[in-house]
């Protein structure tokens, strides 16, 4: 029977008024810790769910819950406990619950309380998905004391989940995962499935499925073929309780009990792989470790890890940032957790792709494994602050072969995946190099570089392509004589919002437009600035970092920025500021940024400081007398303006004239004709009135003159 999204609803607002409910009750009779009291809450609920769906399902015979004095129901909990050895229903410190709250609480779960009662039907077709996506709803929930009364408040929270990293995932990517992972295993005798941060168990039950699928027994498969951890009890609980469940009650608890464990897998102390899971280490295992390891660990990063949990992320914070996805993958790999052949599948933040702190993972994985596909997909966690990439990596020496790299960064995109996953990354997707990638600096894996554009980064890096080199006439931006590169204050909006002080001072990156900036009126004093204060002093670039494009702007006043705003304060004997606005905010340089950096990071995508001084900057000979660069500076001009009378699309003929230009040695002559153009543009950008059709020719006229600097279209 299928369900509707507005059942699904009704069912998590019962649940969540069930838990308030038994909250409050229990916070008007104790000083606990008002979280503490709220777990305990929700873990009775669950209790009392869960015994109520397997009795609709013939799992368990459990007389009923509503309607009797509590004690008795609290008496047939703990022998429904002895009977099944299943954890969820063990009565833990229930008595201490009021049976006026408890009642309340029953009949509010079950819909007594308004005439609405759910039946044994509606909890026998009630899919399992939704007791594990319930309790997600419920993590994100933060309960709060009424003053003057026993209620207890329950609101939404999502800096909770951030501190947890626990997004849970959609059932696509589960099965996408899954099928990638563990079907094309299913046949190989004494399977094994981990999932090393398995929440509620999704990964897990849908593994169970495939393997039933294949003919094995569900209730073999649910002992000997599963096996998970995660540090949060209650999880843990359910996760057992749904894989129990889904063997009719006829799994060994106590076996799935041993293989699915609750503890900290990389800060628990004392905690090893081996002695949690001897099974899968056994020198009489037929291969050692598991054939697939999958799931979605947390997105935890060093600087969120609360004192005294996610002890390996602590003592990672010596080493820079880092993640405890990171460190699953570390440990992972590290261990040989993944037995010879097996399928290493996890839904990972997208920054992996390129970031700094993932380089070790990254070249360990392009080195030894085979990556087959990465899928790169946005908005399949809505409250997630970040978009996922999903790699399938094989535990055997790689060949020569390429990746398989989809990006879905639409909805439509997405829905497609949904429908035909297989489909979509065979038809959708580009082929990446391994070797392309090793070469990168920090293995990044610039799966956007395709076609045409293996040909600019070759021109540009050479034939290995590495971000890392480059060729002549091509700088790094930090050597084409650079006095400073740099970020700005790290200093408060609080320290900002005066008008009165020493210097003027730009409230952030917002106040930064592509040739304009937007002066607020705010100053600060001096006092306040840590770099050196000529850094700032006119003229300047300054640059939005937030952004997956550059909006770059001249600065001829000498602001102070804050952190979210760089600077590129040039010498003053080398080239003038102009030409390199004109390059940053050209076209073509935008196209390179979000293939070589910004396209990996499709959620707040940023330039990193070191993105911009590592920007390829076309240099110039400079080797015109006066007369006769003012000469064909006013040459150009005549071109463009000509041009700018016919709007004739991609200024061919002063592309063509900067081309005749480069091939006569005539670079003073580029470098002033976008002097000019960049000026024009500043210009046009200051007027209240600005003219929105000239704007867009001198913009052109820039892209046409650049894209000849940079080799494109010749």
């Amino acid at each position: 029977m299928r369900r509707s999204s507005n059942e699904f609803e009704e069912f998590c607002s019962r649940a969540t008024r069930a838990v308030s409910i038994v909250t409050g009750g229990l916070a008007s009779e104790s000083l606990a810790d008002i979280h503490t009291i709220y777990r305990r809450a929700v873990r009775f609920i669950f209790s009392i769910l869960a015994a109520v769906i397997a009795d609709a399902r013939g799992a368990a015979e459990v007389p009923p819950v509503t309607g009797r004095p509590w004690d008795l129901v609290l008496s047939e909990l703990g022998d429904l406990w002895r009977r099944t050895h299943v954890g969820l229903f063990r009565p833990a410190d229930y008595s201490s619950i009021h049976a006026g709250d408890a009642r309340r609480a029953l009949n509010t779960l079950l819909g007594v309380d308004d005439n609405t009662p759910l039946g044994a039907v509606y909890f026998e077709t009630m899919p399992a998905s939704w007791v594990g996506t319930l309790y997600e709803r419920l993590l994100g929930l933060k309960p709060r004391r009424s003053v003057g009364s026993n209620i207890v408040e329950l609101r939404k929270d999502s800096g909770l989940r951030k501190l947890s990293g626990s997004f849970f995932t959609p059932a696509y990517l589960v099965d996408y995962i899954v099928a990638e992972a563990v079907d094309r295993l299913r046949d190989r005798e004494e399977i094994r499935v981990l999932d090393p941060s398995m929440g509620t168990g999704d990964f897990l039950l849908r593994a169970l499925d495939s393997l039933s699928a294949a003919g094995i027994d569900s209730a073999d498969a649910a002992v000997n073929s599963l096996f998970g951890c995660d540090v949060d009890p209650i999880a843990v609980d359910i996760a057992r309780f749904l894989v129990w469940l889904e063997t009719g009650g006829r799994a060994d608890a106590r076996e799935i009990e041993r293989h699915l464990i609750c503890a900290d897998a990389l800060g628990g102390e004392g905690f090893l792989w081996y002695d949690a899971f001897p099974d899968a280490f056994s020198l009489f295992a037929l291969r050692r470790g598991f054939d697939a390891v999958i799931g979605n660990p947390p997105y935890i990063a060093a600087k969120n890890a609360r004192k005294g949990n996610y002890a390996a992320l602590e003592a990672q914070r010596r080493r820079g940032q880092s993640d405890y996805y990171l460190l699953f993958l570390e440990s992972v790999i590290g261990n040989k957790l993944v037995c010879e052949g097996g399928v290493l599948a996890m839904v990972l933040p997208d920054p992996f792709l390129v970031r700094a702190n993932a380089a070790e993972v990254r070249r360990k994985l392009l080195k030894e494994w085979t990556v087959e596909k990465i899928v790169h997909i946005s908005g399949a966690f809505p409250g997630a602050q970040v978009a996922n990439v999903v790699p399938i990596c094989i535990n055997r020496r790689p060949q020569d072969g390429s990746i398989s790299a989809v990006r879905l960064d639409r909805a439509s995109l997405r829905r497609r995946f949904q429908l035909d996953p297989a489909g979509t990354v065979s038809k959708m997707g580009g082929q990446i190099s391994p070797a392309f990638a090793l070469v990168q600096p920090k293995a990044e894996v610039l799966y956007l570089v395709q076609n045409e554009w293996k040909e600019i980064f070759a021109r540009i890096h050479g034939a290995d392509m590495s971000i890392g080199a480059i060729r002549p006439p091509f700088v790094f931006l930090k050597d084409i004589g650079v006095e400073a590169v740099f970020r700005g204050e790290e200093i408060g909006k609080s320290a900002i919002r005066s008008s009165e002080g020493d210097r003027p001072i730009l409230l952030g990156g917002e106040s930064v437009h592509r040739y304009s900036i937007r002066y607020e009126g705010r100053r600060v004093q001096l006092n306040r600035i840590e770099k050196p204060i000529h850094w700032y002093s006119a003229p300047k670039i300054v640059l939005q970092k937030s952004s997956a494009k550059i909006n770059a702007a001249l600065d001829d006043v000498g602001y102070i920025v804050p952190q979210s705003v760089y600077c590129v304060k040039l010498k003053p004997d080398g080239l003038h500021p102009l030409y390199l606005l004109a390059l940053l905010n050209s076209r073509f340089l935008n196209d390179y940024t979000f293939r070589a950096f910004t396209g990996y990071k499709m959620v707040q995508p940023q330039i990193e400081l070191e993105d911009l001084r590592g920007m390829p900057i076309r240099m110039l000979a400079f080797t015109l007398d006066a007369r006769e660069r003012e000469a064909l500076a006013a040459e150009g001009r005549k071109v463009f303006e000509q041009e700018c009378e016919r709007a004739e699309e991609g200024f061919p003929s002063l592309s063509a004239l900067v081309k005749e230009w480069l091939a006569s040695n005539c670079g003073d002559a580029v470098h002033d004709l976008l002097v000019f153009l960049a000026g024009h543009a500043v210009k046009l950008r200051s007027s209240e009135n600005a003219d929105g059709i000239r704007i867009r020719l001198v913009d052109n006229a820039i892209d046409s003159v650049v894209y000849r600097l940079y080799g494109v279209g010749q």
